[in-house]
């Protein structure tokens, strides 16, 4: 890499150089995340790592634009053409073996390729299936990655395979800032700056290696598991890496056994991002209006709601009808609230195989995705001289997995800040956030009140996020429903465009009084009526109170061709 800083000619960063480090010592502790804003130096660092661990140690960079081949391998066509020889082009993955695998903006990465960087860090090798070849690879490596988190959130399940995090925040000190600037202006200039250091480093990383398994750890290892479950921390991978770490972090020292200083060195690094568990339903509620603030001895208990087919009337629980229950005195067992809506919820669910780039494809005849190899392979396979006839071409058939997202357009007009709308419509979304949470869906949030509908949250896999945005959204004066539905349908429809099947959950009294409209009710069934038109999957959950209903909720859902749940409270 031509013009790169050196590793420790980068101005500050401790923590993030020190997580490298353990890494280059010990590549088996799982992975470093940097996090933070452009141009604090995280993507810099990766890449400096590279001059430590030496040129034996491959490194490998996946681009976001990479494609499923390019990562997993595919058909050598240059040796099906020339031998007839059908072989594997290896991919990055099995590149990286024995090395650095380096994504930039991971958090940004196509779906259908993390899936694949999470099966090989979880099995340590690449499955290549590709036309009529089937190839087994290793692939150790050690998964480095950098993040802006004002882009998005990084998925659950790809950060658990970092064993490290850390904040990398921009130098806010002058004298550091200046510094950094003349050595990055002089870099760029062609000058190597210290590259004795980087010799210097390269030679500690490799001697703390030699010196690693003779570092003691037993002793220190009641004392990790005690830390780590005073924490909550499910997952033994964060025992596994603090002692991994650890005994890294003496090997550089060159101390012979774990000491206390080396865990505590480490375990920032390793358990900040490892407390997030499933989101449970907390006892916040969305802020109300001062004026309709609960009061200390109101009976705020919540009725079972009815939840209708928007089209036919059907009451829905969990897929069977009320009509008929039978006579249990009351007695029955009735689906709550939350888990009726959570039934509703199964469109937002996602299918094996989630974001995959081709699900599954089969050979077909008949045009469809052309397939070169596999039309090499069938001319090879007919034998005898000539060039390619009809009978040769092969197509593939497409299946495309679907990713999920449940957009919330969310009513926080004046109308819905009572006791009763709030309750309700806390009790919505904490079963709909744990549906999508189950499912690996994707959340949004849209809202509308006072004059306004805005995209008040952009799809993330966050449930805490999303969660403390529904929560805290704050009540504004008019209810414009026309203007929310459109803004839903507008962030729906391109979600849709992008790859992406939204589920529209609207929560609202459906009580429309905008300004600039002459009649609010007509346009807010027009909008509706083109959710239905856009082929749109809708929910209408009604947080109409019984004491004085409209009764819109019900004719909105029926023009949207959407299901509705009217929620009653006492």
């Amino acid at each position: 890499m031509s013009n790169q800083l050196s590793f420790d000619a980068v101005v500050g960063q401790p923590k993030a150089k020190l997580a490298l480090r353990l890494l280059a010592v010990d590549p088996t502790i799982g992975g470093v995340l940097l996090v933070g804003p452009p141009g604090s130096a995280k993507t810099t660092l990766a890449r400096g790592l590279s001059k430590l661990l030496g040129p034996a140690a491959p490194f490998v960079e996946i681009p976001l634009g990479a494609t499923e081949d390019r990562v997993k391998g595919s058909i050598d066509v240059g040796s099906v053409l020339g031998s007839g020889e059908v072989r594997v082009q290896d991919g990055l993955l099995a590149m990286a073996h024995g090395g650095v695998l380096y994504i930039d903006e991971i958090n940004l990465l196509a779906d259908h390729i993390v899936d694949l960087i999470l099966d090989a860090a979880a099995t340590g090798v690449n499955r290549v299936e590709r036309d009529a070849v089937s190839v087994v690879q290793p692939a150790r490596f050690s998964l480095i990655g950098t993040m802006n988190p004002e882009e998005g959130e990084l998925r659950p399940q790809l950060l658990d395979r970092f064993a490290m995090t850390v904040q990398v925040d921009p130098l806010m000190d002058p004298m550091d800032r200046q510094l950094a600037v003349r050595r990055r202006l002089q870099t760029e200039l062609g000058a190597e700056i210290d590259r004795d250091m980087d010799v210097a480093g390269r030679l500690v990383i490799e001697q703390a290696r030699a010196r690693l398994m003779e570092v003691a750890l037993d002793a220190q290892l009641e004392g990790i598991a005690r830390r780590c479950a005073e924490l909550g921390i499910g997952s033994l991978r964060a025992d596994v890496a603090i002692a991994k770490a650890a005994r890294a972090n003496a090997a550089l020292a060159g101390k012979s056994c774990v000491e206390e200083a080396d865990i505590e060195t480490v375990m920032e690094l390793i358990v900040q991002h490892r407390q997030r568990q499933e989101p449970s339903p907390r006892q916040t509620t969305p802020r109300s209006a001062p004026d309709e603030t609960p009061q200390r001895g109101q009976d705020s208990r919540v009725e079972e709601p009815e939840v209708k087919d928007g089209t036919t009337g059907a009451a829905l629980d969990g897929g069977r009808s009320n009509e008929g229950a039978g006579d249990d005195s009351g007695e029955q067992s009735q689906a709550s609230f939350g888990e009726r809506l959570a039934s509703l919820t199964r469109k937002a669910g996602s299918t094996e195989g989630q974001g995959a780039e081709v699900a599954r494809h089969h050979e077909v005849t008949q045009p469809g995705t052309f397939s070169l190899t596999r039309t090499i392979v069938a001319r090879l396979g007919r034998g005898g001289s000539g060039g390619l006839v009809h009978e040769d071409l092969r197509y593939l058939e497409v299946e495309r997995a679907l990713k999920r997202c449940v957009i919330f357009v969310v009513d926080v007009s004046a109308s819905v800040a009572g006791r009763e709308a709030i309750a309700l419509m806390t009790e919505a979304i904490e079963q709909l956030l744990g549906t999508a949470y189950r499912e690996r869906a994707q959340v949004a949030v849209v809202s509308f009140g006072g004059e306004t509908a805005q995209v008040s949250l952009r799809p993330t896999r966050s449930l805490e996020v999303a969660r403390a945005r529904l929560l805290g959204l704050e009540r504004a004066g008019r209810t414009p429903l026309a203007r929310g539905l459109a803004a839903g349908r507008d962030l729906a429809l391109d979600l849709r465009r992008r790859g992406t099947e939204p589920l529209v959950v609207v929560l609202t009294d459906a009580r429309p009084n905008e300004v600039g409209t002459d009649d609010p009710f007509t346009a807010a069934l027009d909008e509706a009526r083109r959710l239905a038109k856009g082929q749109l999957d809708v929910v209408i959950v009604d947080l109409e109170s019984n004491s004085f209903r409209l009764g819109f909720g019900e004719q909105l859902a029926q023009a949207a061709g959407a299901l509705y749940v009217q929620a009653q409270a006492s």
